[in-house]
């Protein structure tokens, strides 16, 4: 409407107002939005810029959801840890992992003497398996490790696996547990294969369970348990350990030599005057010498 006047006395209209046509809504476009796999979208919409009213309602798009692949191995369960496999949405890319389980096997056989088990899967073996297991305290391995590891306190075992009497690699991977000896560090200790060819040693992955160390082969050999933790203490040509090096010494390194006493790791390591990983009547001599102070280490 249009401005008018009238008399505020007598109401006289003096000036008439004029109706003025409606002016129409002024669209404004409220845009889409896309739904994606989480979250869900709007349908195109409309409202008037000026008065604000809605002219065509949005409506809302469901969320879509992820379009997930198929699960794929990442990283293949064994023995000692535990896989994973995972899958992407191919719409936008987020990723889903989960956890397999640790390999479990089908068998355990134990050799009695010395504790160690085997586990494995059945197909690993065909026929009635054996376990053999015996420590070795000389020959080329225990040298071969005894050279690497000689300040260290180590077990050195030869396992063997034998079907219907014969022996036999394992068809794939096995387990082995192998009771922690006694003072060993859970923490520190490791396993050791090592070659019987002469091309040295190499560390495992293992794991400490239960009591026992454990780890994963598929071939047998020897295999060493080396506590790592610190070096032996021990002063060279100190067999009794009083802190003299002596005459009584040099007797205990003779009578280790011609095998009427036996010692420990630490007297061996004493005795043992040239580092060539035995004690002969050469060590006790050296020691002899160093006594009487003709000769030093």
């Amino acid at each position: 409407m249009t401005e008018g006047k009238k008399c505020s006395v007598c109401g006289e209209i003096l000036i008439a107002q004029e109706e003025i046509p409606a002016l129409g809504h002024t669209e404004e476009i409220l845009p889409a939005k896309a739904a994606t796999c989480t979250e869900t979208g709007l349908t195109e919409g409309k409202k008037c810029s000026v008065c604000g009213e809605i002219l065509m309602a949005q409506e809302e798009i469901p969320a879509l959801g992820h379009t997930f692949a198929e699960w794929t191995v990442t990283r293949e369960a064994s023995f000692l840890a535990e896989g994973e496999e995972s899958r992407s949405c191919s719409r936008c890319g987020q990723a889903e992992r989960r956890v397999l389980a640790r390999l479990v096997g089908d068998t355990v056989v134990t050799d009695s003497s010395s504790g160690v088990s085997l586990e494995y899967i059945d197909d690993a073996y065909a026929g009635e398996l054996t376990l053999q297991v015996s420590e070795q305290f000389d020959g080329q391995s225990y040298q071969i490790l005894n050279m690497e590891k000689r300040d260290f306190h180590f077990v050195l075992y030869d396992i063997q696996t034998l079907v219907n009497g014969q022996v036999v690699q394992p068809n794939g991977t096995v387990l082995i547990r192998i009771p922690l000896p006694t003072g060993y560090s859970a923490e520190h200790s490791v396993v050791y294969y090592v070659a019987n060819d002469g091309s040295g040693i190499q560390k495992l992955s293992s794991v400490v369970e239960n009591g026992c160390i454990c780890f994963e082969t598929d071939h047998f050999s020897a295999y060493a348990v080396v506590d790592e933790s610190a070096p032996i203490d021990y002063s060279l040509g100190d067999v009794d350990g009083d802190g003299i090096v002596s005459s009584s010494d040099a007797r205990l390194a003779l009578r280790a030599a011609v095998k009427l006493e036996s010692f420990a790791k630490p007297e061996t390591l004493a005795a043992d005057a040239d580092k060539d990983n035995s004690v002969t009547t050469s060590d006790a001599r050296k020691i002899l010498r160093v006594a009487v102070k003709l000769d030093t280490f």
